[in-house]
């Protein structure tokens, strides 16, 4: 549902070297939608139905057109489907917190290395250790989600890994927070489908527990010390995601993320926008519709001008 781990995609398409930097991909204020879901109940009103169906139509033609939006105006406050509250955390923050996490030593990181079982991933991932294609992957990770209550129910439900040192808390409260916007999200695009914004929850209820969130570090060539030729890198292989929606945070000013545009057989940049997230479709939601939303193949390409990028 939210910020799931990325699978690899039998296309590489790591031939298709043209790019073009063009902002392709519609900013659709949500502001309207949340405020209408936290509302409705006590502020019924024809103004608000309407503003809040037209957000949703912006949503599904983004979907339908792109599979990948902006969206800003999200952290409207709401008690119903999340944890999230205005300026409760600043983007600044997060990526704060998240750049904290890899100086700890080597030494530290390794004690809390994931050890991928039946899809589950949880902890520590190192500089190169995964990779969708044949190019090595300039990047280390952190991989976490919800921590089960009780015995899991699934084999994607695992306890999470931290460095000793590692405050929880804050990640917790950030991946609570994703979770509120992708259950406003869903309940948006279902709303504008079935003029029913429940008509998913059947499928998206509990969806939290398979979630996961990926805190990663994206490194520059100048600082490859793999030994591996320099055309061979890559922050992310080309891929597609398999979950309902991917929500992500970039780093200001840092530009890598892609997305290929198969119409014109070229990459297209997503760079980072100030009060913004980025989302795009995940498989499950690109076959719920039955193929109506685009899963977007995408990628992340390494630093160019910094030594590094930081995104959730």
């Amino acid at each position: 549902m939210l910020l799931t781990v990325a699978k690899s995609h039998s296309r590489t398409l790591n031939s298709i070297l043209k790019t073009r930097s063009i902002h392709s991909i519609p900013i659709i204020d949500v502001g309207p939608l949340f405020q209408f879901f936290t509302n409705k109940e006590s502020y019924p009103s024809q103004t608000s139905t309407t503003t809040a169906k037209a957000c949703s139509l912006e949503l599904i033609n983004a979907c339908t057109k792109y599979g990948a939006f902006y969206i800003k105006n999200y952290s409207a406050p709401f008690d119903q489907l999340g944890s999230l509250h205005r300026n409760s955390h600043t983007s600044d923050r997060m990526l704060k917190n998240a750049r904290n996490i890899f100086t700890f030593s080597e030494h530290l990181k390794q004690q809390a290395k994931a050890v991928p079982k039946d899809g589950l991933i949880r902890g520590y991932i190192g500089i190169g250790e995964e990779s969708g294609s044949d190019q090595f992957e300039l990047k280390e990770a952190m991989s976490y989600g919800l921590n089960p209550s009780g015995t899991p129910t699934n084999c994607l439900e695992g306890s999470n890994l931290w460095p000793v040192g590692v405050d929880p808390q804050p990640f917790d409260e950030y991946f609570s927070n994703f979770v509120g916007i992708a259950n406003f999200l869903y309940r948006g695009l279902s709303l504008g489908l079935y003029s029913d914004a429940d008509e998913w929850n059947s499928i998206c209820q509990g969806g939290e527990s398979i979630s996961v969130m990926r805190i990663t570090r994206y490194l520059s060539k100048l600082n490859d010390r793999s030994g591996v030729a320099q055309k061979n890198i890559i922050g992310s292989s080309p891929h597609t995601d398999w979950g309902f929606f991917t929500v992500i945070l970039q780093e200001n000013g840092v530009n890598g993320l892609q997305i290929f545009d198969e119409s014109e057989n070229t990459w297209i940049d997503i760079p980072p926008k100030v009060g913004t997230l980025v989302v795009h479709v995940g498989d499950f939601l690109s076959l719920l519709t039955n193929g109506k939303f685009k899963s977007p193949l995408h990628r992340v390409i390494t630093p160019q001008e910094v030594s590094e990028r930081i995104s959730y």
